[in-house]
């Protein structure tokens, strides 16, 4: 009888020692999460009419997730390049060369928000790391977004400076018409088309009537602006002071908006030939968003302006990576690879 108890006891020692090492070596580690793409918003609220302001919130919750610095968060035009395609999330995740995907469904849009999100680690065999279900009033959708970037970094142990800490412990309400309108200006702003940037401007226009106080629909005006007078669909001299009007007040609101400085970089250096002040602002940009690909490849234009070729091949190698598919991306870099002499 001992015998078969011991017998007994030592399989059951040996299958849990195995069952250990099994479910150990699926187990997450710090550092195996480095990189993420969050997949286009499905719109499950039945209402057609809010694709564009899903669209917004998506880019909204990159741009948030992207101020963490250990984790690189892949840009949106490159993730919507896979909207309605029939890849498995794997596949969209090596193409993108990311180690994790975030599904995004919206199930509700009104008074209240609804989202259910869910987090895969897609090298090898796609496994699931975190499931969410969120339910939220509007006014609160920005604490919202920064609870959602806390968890995530959490679950994927990504580290937060204490930077990254104290703007993601800040709270702000928000007037449920001015996030609306917000968000369908950056849907707009993101098209860059003349006449979306007159569709942005109206929505941005409207998102400050409501809540003048919230800095980055001033901070998306002034980057709206910038696009027009740098692709000379405005003459410089109407476009540039209403960059620097509603950039100063945006930065006013919020000392930490990467967007408004963005648009003092871009302005700095291709209106008033500022150099320093220039590479101060995208340098400042680049700390509050490591994650921001446009203002890498703006910032490794300026580089090569400066003739440092060895750091502008870096942002701009950075800022490639960030948003492979994006054609203005695409273009920018071939500048860099021209002026490096990389004409391949």
């Amino acid at each position: 009888g001992w015998k078969a108890a011991t017998y007994a006891s030592l399989v059951v020692i040996v299958a849990l020692v195995i069952l250990n090492i099994v479910s150990g070596s699926k187990k997450l580690h710090a550092g195996d999460i480095q990189s993420l793409v969050i997949l286009p918003f499905d719109n499950f609220t039945g209402d057609d009419a809010l694709e564009n302001m899903v669209s917004g919130m998506h880019s909204s919750l990159i741009t948030d997730m992207g101020r963490v610095g250990g984790l690189q968060v892949k840009s949106r035009t490159s993730s919507n390049a896979f909207k309605g395609k029939n890849m498995t999330i794997p596949e969209i995740a090596s193409e993108l060369d990311a180690d994790a995907a975030l599904e995004t469904a919206v199930t509700c849009l009104g008074d209240t928000i609804c989202i259910q999100l869910r987090l895969v680690r897609t090298s090898g065999d796609e496994e699931q790391l975190w499931v969410a279900d969120f339910r939220e009033e509007k006014s609160q959708a920005l604490n919202l977004y920064n609870r959602i970037t806390k968890e995530i970094a959490e679950e994927v142990l990504v580290e937060l400076s204490s930077d990254e800490e104290d703007i993601l412990a800040k709270e702000r309400t928000v007037n449920p018409g001015a996030y609306d309108a917000y968000q369908t200006g950056l849907y707009h702003m993101n098209q860059l088309t003349p006449q979306d940037f007159q569709k942005a401007i109206d929505y941005f226009q409207r998102a400050m009537d409501l809540d003048p106080d919230w800095a980055e629909p001033h901070a998306g005006m002034s980057v709206t602006w910038m696009f027009t007078g740098f692709f000379k669909i405005v003459r410089p001299e109407i476009a540039t002071p209403k960059i620097y009007l509603y950039m100063d007040r945006a930065l006013e609101l919020d000392p930490n908006s990467s967007f408004a400085y963005y648009a003092k970089g871009v302005t700095a250096v291709w209106t008033e030939w500022d150099w320093e002040k220039g590479e101060k602002a995208f340098r400042r940009s680049l700390e509050l968003n490591p994650n921001h690909a446009l203002c890498r490849l703006h910032y490794a234009h300026y580089l090569f302006c400066q003739r440092r070729h060895d750091e502008a091949l870096i942002q701009a190698t950075l800022g490639l990576k960030l948003d492979p598919l994006d054609p203005l991306i695409l273009s920018l870099y071939a500048v860099v690879m021209m002026d490096v002499g990389e004409y391949a």
